[in-house]
């Protein structure tokens, strides 16, 4: 499985002739410098940097010491982190159901088009992939052996996770449930809860008290989660005048720009909250469904392709919103099928629906579920497996031996 995703990863790396920049690629490519210069974790040189998380600048920092004047050699180093991603999804999905059904799993991974593209990119999404993956892995193992250990590493998996991208920063809470739901013995399972928080915290915390020194403040991870709960309290997009007011004209990132978009942020939603519910179901539909053409650097609007009559671009995003479609479908079906076993089955749910709760932040449809697609797909696979083993024998659908 690793090499024939290598494979297919070297391969798209050798033919794709795209630009691999990107805005925030941009920074961590800056702040990557820096760390080789010695001059710290910023992107002025001047100036420490509290909304970047640290982990990927340091991926790109050591791969061009590494691979000196080699300037792409990050994105080959990509492409096999995102090769052992595959071997994760197929070690997570061992975890859960029959062999057959696990290698179905990690192959949809292999053949993804979307974390094929993102190799191809300067941005954090392949290497918190892979730590998230890998974490996933050692969870669905400790969940069904109920062992402190496992759990520990998981926990340590997951707090580098969070060192690269922190958008999993309160998943803790929505597993609490699938660890006590996963085997008997309630204390023994919140004690295995606890060891995966505890680690996940002492990963974690060098940085924060890094953040601390810096800035004065308590921030776990980065800065700029307030922008985005502010975006998401609105009923429209926010206008620049409207950013501008309330932060002054100053940095959208600093600690005291974070605090006032969390108190205009509480402001809106004390206020709108009938709207800004009624609007959540259509930005949850968006959210899931966008077909991230984006990564092959297909961005213009439809009527653009239109108007120029270039139908290539236009088929591509047709067919990944398309492959989408039916990973969600697929995934709506297997929680169904699954549903007569699904304490199980909840340690693949629980990221779909964390994921899922970031329409309450932000605006438009970020690549925010990206984590949880694999997820998606492996309980749609299991469902089926569990449907179709069921038609030859005696046992109910959905049940697990």
């Amino acid at each position: 499985m690793f090499f024939a995703a290598l494979l297919l990863r070297c391969a798209f790396l050798a033919l794709w002739r795209g630009d691999p920049a990107t805005p925030d690629g941009l920074d961590y490519q800056a702040i990557a410098r820096h760390l080789e210069a010695g001059e710290g974790f910023t992107v002025d040189g001047e100036h420490p940097v509290l909304s970047r998380p640290p982990l990927y600048p340091l991926f790109l920092a050591a791969a061009h010491r590494l691979f000196p004047g080699h300037p792409r050699a990050p994105l080959w180093l990509q492409g096999l982190v995102d090769s052992a991603a595959a071997v994760c999804v197929l070690l997570a999905a061992e975890a859960l159901m029959p062999a057959p059904a696990a290698l179905a799993c990690a192959a949809i991974y292999v053949l993804h088009p979307v974390f094929i593209g993102l190799c191809a990119l300067f941005m954090s999404e392949t290497l918190f992939m892979g730590l998230w993956l890998l974490c996933l892995a050692l969870l669905a193992r400790a969940l069904s052996s109920g062992s402190p250990a496992s759990s520990a590493a998981a926990g340590a998996a997951f707090g580098l996770a969070l060192l690269c991208r922190p958008l999993f920063l309160f998943y803790p809470a929505v597993l609490l449930p699938a660890y006590l739901a996963a085997r008997p013995g309630w204390k023994r399972q919140a004690a295995c809860w606890l060891a995966f928080c505890a680690v996940t915290a002492a990963v974690v915390a060098p940085w924060t008290a890094r953040n601390r020194r810096v800035s004065g403040g308590l921030i776990w991870v980065t800065t700029g989660a307030g922008s985005s709960w502010w975006m998401g309290s609105l009923t429209h997009y926010p206008l620049p005048d409207e950013t501008r007011a309330i932060v002054g004209g100053g940095d959208t990132k600093s600690v005291k720009a974070e605090e006032a978009f969390n108190r205009e942020a509480a402001r809106n939603w004390r206020r709108d909250w009938p709207a800004l519910l009624a609007r959540l179901p259509p930005r949850l539909f968006k959210f899931w469904v966008v077909s991230h053409s984006s990564v092959l650097r297909i961005e213009s609007p439809n009527s653009a392709y239109i108007a120029r009559r270039r139908w290539g671009p236009l088929a591509v995003k047709g067919a990944l919103a398309i492959l989408q479609a039916a990973i969600l479908a697929a995934c709506a079906a297997g929680v169904f099928m699954l549903r007569a076993s699904w304490r199980r089955a909840l340690v693949l749910l629980a990221p779909v629906l964390y994921v899922s709760l970031h329409v309450l932040n932000d605006w438009g449809a970020p690549r925010y579920h990206l984590p949880a697609l694999p997820e998606a797909w492996m309980l749609g696979v299991w469902g089926f497996h569990l449907r179709r083993r069921s038609a030859t024998t005696n046992e109910p659908p959905g049940h697990l031996p």
